[in-house]
């Protein structure tokens, strides 16, 4: 017994090492797990974008006394306006996408973030078969240079520039939110997409003109009037 003790041990000894693989690092940890959680942040919005659209269809915020659907979506479903048409414009893209790949382009999307998948947008379903070339543009761009990458490619005016091509309404929102301020951008586009919501207006020019009337009132009122 105990020769067969001290073979045993002899084999013991004889083992090689065995080397576990080292964990991860926390902050790749933390990584991808915010890529994890952002993928189902995501995909989560894109369900309730499409239950908005039955809300639109029942005019749900009448039933709570709302006059319009703005205040209905800020005040009760807590969800910023110009949050909810970020995730819009990418549900909508990726609506355009072959069927097949669409998992493979919520990761994308993900890894990326709903700001810059969103500046893709409108590039992206102009022709869907980029899509990939504009995600690696979005990786390596800061949402500034990325938006003067897709205004180029659809050829919008350059911030400052004129405008040129396509419908004036179009043409005139276009232009403006290129030229205003970046920090800027979000508050006019919510204040004229809310006018053209409530005033039922087909583009920003009729909306633009509802502010003109609004301040020639507001300076009527303040002693200045104008010449007719």
């Amino acid at each position: 017994m105990r020769g067969s003790k001290r073979s045993l041990e002899s084999l013991i000894e004889k083992q090689p090492e065995i080397h576990r693989p080292e964990p991860p690092p926390r902050w790749q940890e933390i990584d991808a797990r915010l890529q994890q959680l952002a993928r189902g942040l995501l995909e989560a919005f894109l369900e309730f974008a499409q239950t908005v659209g039955d809300a639109y269809d029942e005019k749900v915020w009448e039933r709570f006394g709302f006059q319009g659907p703005e205040r209905y979506f800020s005040e009760r479903i807590g969800i910023k306006p110009r949050t909810f048409r970020r995730y819009l414009r990418v549900q909508d893209m990726l609506g355009r996408l072959p069927a097949d790949g669409r998992d493979t382009a919520m990761d994308k999307v993900a890894r990326i973030g709903s700001h810059k998948a969103a500046i893709i947008a409108a590039a992206v379903e102009r022709d869907p078969a980029r899509f990939d070339i504009w995600v690696e543009n979005a990786e390596q761009m800061t949402e500034e240079a990325l938006q003067e990458r897709v205004s180029q490619t659809l050829g919008l005016p350059a911030r400052g520039g004129a405008s040129d091509g396509g419908e004036p309404g179009g043409r005139f929102g276009r232009y403006l939110l290129n030229v205003v301020p970046a920090d800027r951008r979000d508050q006019v586009e919510w204040v004229l997409d809310t006018i053209q919501t409530v005033g039922g207006y087909r583009n920003y020019v009729a909306a633009f003109l509802d502010l003109v009337d609004i301040g020639e009132r507001d300076l009527g009122d303040a002693g200045h009037t104008r010449e007719k």
